[in-house]
């Protein structure tokens, strides 16, 4: 980050901190260049999305929202679906609203139909989260969150071998993945 190329370097160190070091590295490295050059968005990107996958959820709220107030940012659909993402769990209209935002900018990106589906699933309406969890699937069929997600409606629609089925194939094609505790806790309660 001091030797002025800040992209490279803070690309570099997130991807060793996400497989190696202590988060902390990354975090602190990132936050000093941003309090210096609040205009690196490449840095504020990559902090907010570490920051999303750490589940520091309110650190990553506040800079995906910074990003946004720039005309420039670049992916700002994928910008929209973090946010969506985040917001899944605490407030569902919002959350609502900006992953709408995200799919008028881009209807073909399998992770912004798979929240769809997500959020339809958070309000009990399985049947279009299936439809939704299909649509990302077919966009995207080796993203294993997708596939978990699809195994879960199947299971809450009382489709219980296809759950079995997808969840099993989920194990065989993917070793680690986000929500792998969860899909390991929803087979062995179908294999019951």
């Amino acid at each position: 980050f001091n030797n002025g190329m800040p992209n490279q370097a803070g690309a570099y160190l997130y991807e060793l901190t996400t497989k190696k070091l202590d988060e902390d590295v990354f975090s602190v490295h990132a936050e000093r260049l941003l309090n210096e050059q609040p205009e690196q968005q490449f840095v504020r990107r990559l902090l907010a999305d570490f920051y999303l996958q750490t589940n520091q959820k309110e650190l990553a709220l506040g800079h995906y929202n910074r990003l946004l107030e720039s005309e420039t940012v670049a992916k700002r659909e994928q910008i929209y679906n973090n946010l969506a993402n985040l917001l899944v769990e605490t407030d569902l209209e919002q959350a609502d609203k900006y992953v709408q935002l995200a799919y008028e900018m881009n209807q073909q990106d399998a992770q912004i139909i798979d929240t769809m589906g997500w959020i339809y699933f958070q309000r009990n309406d399985y049947l279009n989260a299936l439809r939704q969890f299909r649509k990302a699937y077919v966009l995207d069929s080796t993203e294993p969150g997708i596939k978990y997600h699809l195994a879960y409606v199947l299971y809450k629609l009382g489709r219980i071998e296809e759950a079995k089925t997808q969840l099993e194939r989920l194990f065989a094609e993917h070793d680690d993945f986000q929500q792998q505790a969860k899909a390991k806790a929803l087979l062995a309660a179908l294999k019951i």
